[in-house]
């Protein structure tokens, strides 16, 4: 096969040598070993072709660049306007600062959780947009063909799902019943809404017509109101996150008032000390601890193993052991090693008269940092200091 050979040029007498296009480093071609004698350093020659190469595909490549960001700004508009800053907008009006004739849910509606999700399907979807409560998400489709007022009309309208509940539907003699989606209740408040927030003014709207019908009637209008005539709306306030209490730390292990011992266990050490205590204990300790093992019970995403005090060095060990020779290769074997040397680092705390939690601790390397402590106030810790106290004082 013939390589193609190219002009290699000296930059500074202009003598050209034929190359390959990607020579060696230290091939002689390379360099103009004349110039290079004269001026005492090495001048390297340059390939004309190749150079024009590299700049058309550098221009090409940041007109790609300037196409997509032009394409992300495209989807970021609907007529001229920024959908995402419309939304942000809106979460300003009064009327959608707080719920609606919602007793259960009373308070502000926390926007800040809100996302909104701009789809553009490129056919005329049957549905324009949607509300998910569940995932806090508003959903809007901006197929080809959507103006500036449709596009608005359709937000408001999702944004009033978020504040105003489904309605109760009154029973009638053929026994329907249920929730109204787009009852009277809703029609208007999505009418107060777009009089606030498109300054509609005094146009009269049927609440009794269909709620396509209201949409369609409502776009209408935004598109015959001057955009001077927008309302204006205060500065935006920033919302306060709604913060939960602080839950209690789940302590690992915690003392019960008849000598027994609580731990709480993690999926992936039940599924462990199930595996190699369970269905390969026949007798002694093993089967004893085995037992108590098939009776833990369910709490959340772990479980909780009522065990005697004696017996928690046994569990500890029987965990650092499992940990550190059988878990190789095994599926799950992270999560397994994890859960078994929380107990074992829990027991350890346990020993030196302290409770430890893994809120806020790390696992690595075979064993778990930080976490959260507390001192154990059980009855026999207590028998203990006071020995440890008497024979110091001695």
């Amino acid at each position: 096969m013939k390589l193609t050979k190219r002009r290699w040029v000296c930059p500074s007498c202009g003598r050209a040598k034929l190359a390959p296009s990607a020579p060696r480093r230290d091939d002689v071609r390379r360099f103009c070993l004349p110039c290079s004698d004269a001026s005492g350093r090495m001048v390297q020659r340059t390939c004309p072709s190749l150079d024009a190469k590299r700049e058309k595909r550098k221009a090409a490549k940041a007109q790609r660049g300037a196409a997509k960001a032009q394409r992300v700004q495209t989807a970021a508009t609907v007529d001229g306007l920024d959908m995402q800053a419309e939304f942000k907008r809106l979460q300003r009006l009064p009327v959608f600062k707080r719920r609606w004739r919602t007793a259960e849910t009373r308070g502000p509606v926390q926007w800040d959780r809100w996302t909104l999700k701009i789809r553009r399907p490129a056919r005329r979807p049957a549905r324009m947009g949607y509300c998910a409560r569940g995932r806090e998400i508003i959903s809007v489709s901006v197929p080809p063909g959507t103006d500036r007022a449709e596009f608005c009309e359709i937000l408001v309208h999702e944004m009033v799902h978020v504040v105003q509940p489904q309605e109760r539907r009154v029973r009638t003699p053929n026994g329907r019943s249920g929730r109204l989606v787009h009852g009277p209740l809703f029609k208007a408040l999505l009418v107060k809404a777009m009089r606030a927030a498109y300054a509609l003014g005094g146009r009269k709207f049927d609440l009794g017509i269909a709620c396509w019908k209201l949409d369609c009637r409502l776009s209408k209008a935004i598109r015959e109101t001057p955009q001077p005539r927008w309302a204006e709306l205060p500065p935006s306030v920033p919302v306060p996150k709604a913060t939960a209490p602080k839950s209690e730390a789940p302590w690992v292990i915690t003392a019960e008032d008849d000598g027994q011992v609580m731990v709480r266990l993690t999926k992936g050490a039940m599924e462990a000390l199930r595996y190699y205590l369970v269905e390969l204990a026949h007798d002694g300790e093993r089967l004893a601890l085995a037992e108590r093992i098939e009776s833990a019970t369910r709490r959340g995403n772990g479980w909780e193993l009522r065990i005697p005090a004696t017996m928690l060095p046994f569990l500890s060990g029987e965990c650092e052991y499992i940990a550190n020779s059988g878990l190789s290769g095994m599926d799950g074997e992270r999560a397994w090693q994890a859960g078994l040397c929380r107990i074992d680092h829990a027991h350890w705390q346990w020993e030196r008269g302290k409770l430890w939690s893994a809120r806020g601790a790390r696992f690595s390397y075979g064993s778990w940092e930080a976490g959260v402590t507390g001192p154990r106030t059980d009855t026999a810790w207590t028998a203990r200091e006071r020995v440890a106290a008497s024979e110091g004082g001695a």
